[in-house]
């Protein structure tokens, strides 16, 4: 999604509950220039039960869009 997008006008996020040590050797692996960030809480409990799971929100923080899965 990212590829598609771009960088102008977005902010990309990764957000997680695992280790903070799993997080960061992901993040070292692949380069990745998101910014991470780790929950207290599951990802289940907050209804992400797939992953990758993307949303776009406005500046105004609504959800614009979503996506499930693998973004192809």
């Amino acid at each position: 999604l990212k590829n598609e997008l771009g960088e102008s006008n977005f902010r990309y996020i990764a957000i997680s509950d695992e280790p903070f040590e799993k997080i960061d050797y992901f993040k070292k692996r692949t380069q990745s220039s998101f910014e991470f960030y780790r929950l207290q809480q599951k990802l289940n409990d907050i209804g992400v039960y797939t992953i990758p799971t993307a949303y776009i929100l406005n500046n105004k923080g609504d959800l614009v869009f979503k996506h499930v899965g693998q973004y192809n």
